[in-house]
């Protein structure tokens, strides 16, 4: 690794995009690939064709295309939303290779709420510019594929009934529809309604998917969901509070500072300078 990372003088990262919103109408069919790789993660139902044929990936999956593979996939009856990224073959086959990550197929996980924060601080990396910032995307590029493969076996090491793949795939599009919609209310009761479950039973199957409970879920999302809103200075820490769906300000800035060790403030001092640095 070391030898690699000192000789960097390239991005391995081509392009990237977080958060793309499509319409309808939108698909992209590249018969012939491309020359790098292209990695995806989806947001909203998407229709996609691999080896197996036409394949549904629903919100949180994800695809790593491998260099001149056929691509084509499309919003499955409404628009497509997709965190992208296009990597250069001969550094990204190396992390990929080396973890023993599968290429062409879509990758199921319990978990996919870390990818986009992560391509995030890529694109941060890539947009500023700073010294090093090479080696710093490699290090994050290859730290996201590790987590993803890490969630993979995860999955693969649970026994899941056929009763419990329906659940799985119900309780991952609740979590996402919850990401999505922060702000609003979620109690136990009325995240269990969505599964057709009775709230103790929805708790427990909620924490043996996720290994964490609901409520605790629902905080952390609203938790880094701030830290995100923080990098923008054009919103308030009041404005930050609301938009990640906290109802008080004082219980907002107290359970920050219990998780992150500083407060929101403080943490968006300690960002700023990091990235002037």
């Amino acid at each position: 690794l070391k030898k690699i990372v000192s000789s960097m003088n390239e991005s391995i990262i081509e392009s990237i995009g977080v958060g793309f919103r499509h319409d309808e109408k939108f698909i992209i069919d590249r018969p012939d690939g491309l020359e790098s790789y292209l990695f995806l993660h989806f947001l909203s139902d998407v229709e996609i064709c691999t080896e197996k044929g036409i394949e549904i990936a629903k919100p949180g999956d994800c695809i790593i295309y491998s260099p001149r593979t056929p691509q084509k996939y499309y919003g499955k009856k409404c628009g497509l939303i997709n965190d992208w990224f296009h990597a250069k073959s001969y550094l990204f086959s190396s992390i990929l290779n080396e973890i023993n990550l599968p290429v062409n197929v879509i990758l199921n996980s319990l978990r996919s709420d870390f990818i986009t924060p992560m391509m995030i601080n890529i694109s941060q990396e890539i947009f500023h510019k700073k010294l090093f910032y090479q080696d710093v995307v490699y290090l994050l590029t290859k730290q996201l594929m590790i987590e993803l493969k890490r969630q993979l076996l995860e999955t693969q090491s649970l026994k899941l009934t056929p009763r419990k793949i329906e659940l799985l795939n119900k309780f991952r599009e609740l979590r996402f529809t919850i990401s999505q919609n922060i702000c609003r209310n979620w109690t136990v009761s009325k995240m269990s309604e969505q599964i057709n479950l009775s709230p103790s039973r929805f708790a427990v199957i909620y924490k043996e998917f996720f290994h964490i409970s609901p409520i605790e879920d629902v905080l952390s999302i609203r938790l880094n969901r701030a830290k995100v809103l923080l990098k923008n200075y054009s919103l308030n820490t009041s404005d930050v509070c609301y938009q990640s769906g906290f109802k008080n300000l004082n219980y907002f800035c107290r359970i920050f500072k219990r998780k992150f060790g500083v407060s929101p403030g403080k943490y968006r001092v300690l960002s700023d300078s990091l990235l002037n640095t």
